[in-house]
């Protein structure tokens, strides 16, 4: 009997401790969007964790969310996120043909805004311009728009 039980015991442990460490901490990150100059269009919210296709390869993010334009402010909340690096995209899409329309010098006709409210004179910001860390259960984005 007594050979059965310290096998059982410690089987027992180690499930607990591996359980325990077996779970990915996960939080949330809001994006509040200050500036929206008319509830025209959409609003597309793409999430990168990660430098591929960012900023605006549809297909690489990893989150994305489009919703009705409403003038002022709006709230996008991403939930159940691995606790990791990521990037955000925003863009006005006034017309509703869900792309971003540009001049003839590639500056979009549209409004646009990063994380961190990264901003290059002549190009788009880089993932590493516009990364932040999610290490807490929420995190929140301040994004305004340039148009």
């Amino acid at each position: 009997m007594k050979g059965f039980t310290i096998p059982f015991l410690f089987l027992g442990a180690l499930l607990l401790v591996g359980g325990a460490g077996a779970q990915a901490q996960t939080g949330k990150i809001t994006v509040q969007i200050e500036t929206v100059k008319s509830g025209q269009g959409q609003i597309g919210v793409l999430l990168f964790n990660q430098a591929k296709g960012f900023p605006g390869e549809n297909q690489s993010a990893y989150r994305e969310a489009l919703l009705p334009a409403k003038k002022g402010k709006m709230t996008v909340t991403f939930e159940d996120l691995p606790y990791g690096t990521y990037a955000i995209t925003i863009l006005h899409d006034e017309n509703g043909n869900l792309k971003v329309d540009a001049n003839f010098l590639g500056i979009p006709k549209e409004g646009y805004g990063f994380s961190n409210n990264a901003r290059n004179l002549f190009r788009a910001p880089k993932f590493e311009e516009a990364k932040f860390e999610l290490k807490q259960p929420q995190v929140t984005q301040r994004i305004d728009f340039i148009y």
